[in-house]
C-alpha cells in the first residue's frame, strides 16, 4: 500500500501510520467539524434566513372595541 501523507499546520508532511493515537484523534476531529461547517454553510446559502415580516392586521381595534361595548 502506497504511504499517505498529513499536512500539518506548518506545512509539514507526516505519515500517517508514525501518528500517535493522540494526534490521530484530533485530526479526525478536525476533518469531522469542518465537514460539518461545510454542511452548515452549504445549507445556509440554500435556505438564507430572512428576516421575519412584521404581522398586519386587517381591523381596527379601536373600532372592534366601541363594537363590543355597544
Amino acid at each position: 500500500m502506497d504511504k499517505v501523507y498529513w499536512i500539518n499546520k506548518s506545512g509539514e508532511s507526516v505519515d500517517i501510520n508514525t501518528m500517535d493515537i493522540d494526534h490521530l484523534r484530533n485530526t479526525l476531529k478536525m476533518i469531522v467539524r469542518a465537514r460539518l461547517q461545510a454542511a452548515s454553510d452549504k445549507l445556509s446559502k440554500k435556505y438564507p434566513a430572512t428576516p421575519k415580516e412584521s404581522f398586519k392586521t386587517s381591523w381596527d381595534s379601536e373600532r372592534f372595541m366601541q363594537n363590543d361595548n355597544n
